[in-house]
């Protein structure tokens, strides 16, 4: 999946996931702007979430778990993702602790691997946030 939001001035989400209790697989997605551009490659607001392979480029952050409440409202897990040019944080987790597994991650031009800690070197073995 190839995400080319158009309008680098605007804060929306190239890909917005908020579904609740339902599962939701994807691979291969790749989000990237012509320029630096202040929004999330990918939100994820809700559900249960399995990504295998992604990267950025242009985006400030890669992925945005927002997942509120309890892990009854999702569990996210990201693997084999890498980052780009003009992004501060590979995953930016701002939910709830403990629903979040990444692993196989890199920073790869991204100032943070994991915006908790931060972690800044790569993330290879799978890690619970």
């Amino acid at each position: 999946l190839e995400c080319t939001p158009g309008d680098t001035s605007t804060t929306n989400p190239g890909i917005y996931i908020n579904y609740g209790t339902t599962l939701v697989t994807m691979r291969n997605v790749h989000v990237e702007t012509s320029g630096p551009n202040t929004q999330n490659g990918i939100e994820i607001d809700g559900g249960f979430v399995e990504l295998t392979g992604f990267h950025t480029e242009g985006i400030s952050t890669g992925i945005r778990v927002t997942i509120a409440g309890s892990s009854t409202n999702g569990i996210v897990r990201l693997f084999n993702l890498s980052g780009g040019a003009n992004c501060t944080n590979l995953v930016n987790i701002d939910g709830i602790a403990n629903v979040t597994v990444v692993g196989g991650a890199v920073p790869n031009g991204c100032t943070n691997t994991v915006s908790t800690g931060p972690v800044t070197t790569p993330v290879v073995a799978n890690t619970l946030y």
